[in-house]
């Protein structure tokens, strides 16, 4: 009984969620795309040198050391599932940068939900397919990481469909400030910046409406670093149009090279969960590094969610001498 009115909420929250596709794809209202981030309480802006955070900050693909897979599953609450791929590919030599390349592909898709008029007639039954592409290009300058987004998405809607593209911008900055043990570690606080959706309008039937305009600005702090343990401050501000102030407050912990434990909490805004908790185990080899992440996400008045990403690192990217990159970053100004 009781898992039978829950699934009636979900469905009910589920139906009022994708009718918000008519107004926008679903897949750019969501604020996370992976695993690590929902761990986090959705932030991410911050994370660089992190591949599959490129969705939300584009700058963040700049700094990845390897050529990396990823690959993301949530089953959503109320019969809904959303996933996802990257590829990223850092081009460099040992005597030019020459930035990064990533791709990302996202589905969103539900089973049939209950679809009703203004009158409450039970019309047919709706669902919704969303598909989302993702091509990345970011550049780690000397003074900080810049990086754009190129956005295709395609929405349906039972008999509506809709298309359109957007672009991301973002950027990264990195200081070295105060923190225990970090003698050896060149910088511990990255402050992130990205603007996501710019773009044209979404059509459905003859209604056209502007895309979710999102700002998010956040930083990390690793503020104390040991050979055996790790512990990083992540705090982070999201604005979507038409929306309130959605605020995130999170901890991550790196064990042993091998185990990260994450604590995040959503301290403010209209949001379907507050507490996130995240698990990752890393494997590292000579030649590649395997990465697990799961994550526990108990949705407010609905149910718990899980989510599942595997990452496969190779290939690391050649080191390039930092006089060669001055020089190379100065011809490119002028």
């Amino acid at each position: 009984m009781k898992k039978n009115i829950i699934s009636f909420i979900g469905l009910s929250f589920c139906g009022l969620f994708c009718l918000s596709a008519l107004q926008a794809s679903p897949l750019l209202l969501l604020d996370a795309h992976n695993s690590r981030s929902f761990g986090l309480a959705e932030t991410g802006v911050a994370f660089k040198g992190d591949m599959d955070m490129m969705d939300i900050n584009p700058a963040a693909s700049a700094s990845m050391p390897y050529t990396a897979v990823s690959g993301f599953y949530i089953p959503w609450f109320a019969d809904t599932r959303f996933l996802g791929f990257t590829l990223g590919l850092p081009m460099s030599s040992r005597r030019r940068d020459y930035g990064s390349l990533g791709i990302n592909l996202s589905a969103f898709y539900s089973t049939p939900f209950p679809n009703y008029d203004a009158l409450g007639k039970r019309l047919d039954d709706l669902e919704v397919n969303d598909f989302l592409l993702i091509v990345n290009y970011a550049y780690p300058f000397r003074i900080l990481d810049l990086g754009i987004n190129f956005k295709y998405f395609n929405t349906s809607l039972g008999q509506s469909k809709s298309r359109s593209v957007s672009f991301d911008i973002g950027a990264i900055q990195s200081f070295r400030i105060f923190g225990f043990n970090f003698e050896t570690i060149k910088n511990n606080f990255h402050l992130g910046l990205s603007l996501q959706n710019i773009g044209f309008a979404q059509k459905f039937v003859s209604e056209e409406t502007s895309l979710p305009l999102k700002v998010r600005a956040g930083f990390r702090y690793d503020f104390y670093n040991h050979e055996k343990i790790n512990i990083s401050l992540i705090p982070e501000l999201i604005y979507t149009s038409g929306e309130d102030m959605k605020g995130s407050l999170a901890m991550e912990f790196f064990l042993l090279k091998y185990y990260h434990i994450r604590l995040g909490y959503r301290v403010m805004g209209n949001v379907l969960h507050k507490l996130a908790l995240g698990l990752g185990i890393k494997e590292s080899k000579d030649t590649y590094n395997i990465i697990i992440d799961y994550s526990y996400i108990p949705l407010e008045d609905l149910e718990i969610c899980h989510a599942f990403s595997l990452k496969f690192e190779f290939g690391k990217k050649p080191e390039v001498k930092q006089e060669e990159k001055s020089k190379e970053e100065t011809a490119n100004l002028k």
